[in-house]
């Protein structure tokens, strides 16, 4: 449960919207919009709500929705994990969706840019919260509780339903042997 509230504290603290960096336009990479985002319904989120919580926590699981996240392949390494994104997408046409993010080496950290436009989160992480089928890098401990700190993952999607994961996870693992599904309960509400 610990954890649970420190994912929520992180991800009140981050941006719900961002532009896309530089870097991105430079190697014409889509974004999510482009990328035919996996079919999100509003209406849908409420089924994801467990009623077994207490009320106090009520608006936060409303706002909560059961994911499954393709993970390609992990690394403590951005620059391998990036390497290894890139190939996937010129190889196969998967889109990529940085959502404006690249590596800050002095922060150790995958940010937006420190002179981003959203100047609350400029300059810190922003994770992908929503369905989609592009490929971004991520922090594994945002969707696996027992992920190292750091740890990076290459997301090959993040889709609604486990069936569909399977299946993304299948053509994956013919590319990336390591390639895994992990199910996580996403926080999808506004944190801006």
């Amino acid at each position: 449960m610990n954890r649970f509230f420190q994912f929520a504290f992180l991800l009140v603290f981050l941006s719900c919207n961002s532009t896309q960096s530089q870097e991105a336009k430079e190697i014409n990479l889509v974004t999510a919009e482009q990328a035919h985002p996996v079919g999100v319904a509003k209406a849908d989120y409420s089924k994801a709500v467990d009623s077994s919580m207490s009320d106090t926590g009520s608006s936060y699981l409303e706002e909560t929705a059961t994911y499954y996240i393709v993970i390609a392949d992990t690394s403590g390494s951005y620059k391998e994990l990036r390497e290894e994104m890139l190939s996937m997408h010129g190889s196969f046409k998967i889109p990529i969706d940085t959502m404006g993010r690249s590596y800050n080496e002095s922060k150790n950290l995958i940010a937006l840019p420190e002179d981003d436009e959203d100047e609350v989160f400029a300059g810190d992480y922003c994770p992908r919260r929503f369905p989609s089928t592009a490929l971004s890098l991520e922090y594994l401990g945002l969707y696996q509780e027992k992920a190292a700190e750091k740890t990076m993952a290459l997301v090959a999607g993040i889709y609604e339903n486990k069936s569909s994961a399977d299946s993304a996870v299948s053509v994956f693992r013919q590319i990336e042997q390591k390639a895994f599904v992990v199910r996580t309960d996403m926080y999808i509400g506004c944190i801006h």
